[in-house]
């Protein structure tokens, strides 16, 4: 996961993190897991830079204006 740190990755909204409701959970391409910062609408995409790796997830930040 760490390899996957400072890209940049297209991910789909599942829904509201299961630990944090002011976050929300999506998945890139290859299926992993990213959680991002907001209340995020499920089912639609977004881009974010990944910031940080955990053992089974992802941390991604939204890039806006592109």
């Amino acid at each position: 996961m760490e390899a996957a740190v400072g890209a940049e990755e297209t991910i789909l909204i599942e829904g509201p993190s299961k630990t944090d409701p002011e976050r929300s959970t999506g998945r890139t391409r290859s299926n992993l897991p990213v959680h991002v910062q907001g209340r995020k609408k499920p089912g639609k995409m977004y881009r974010v830079k990944i910031v940080k790796a955990f053992r089974h997830s992802l941390e991604g930040e939204e890039i806006r204006g592109r």
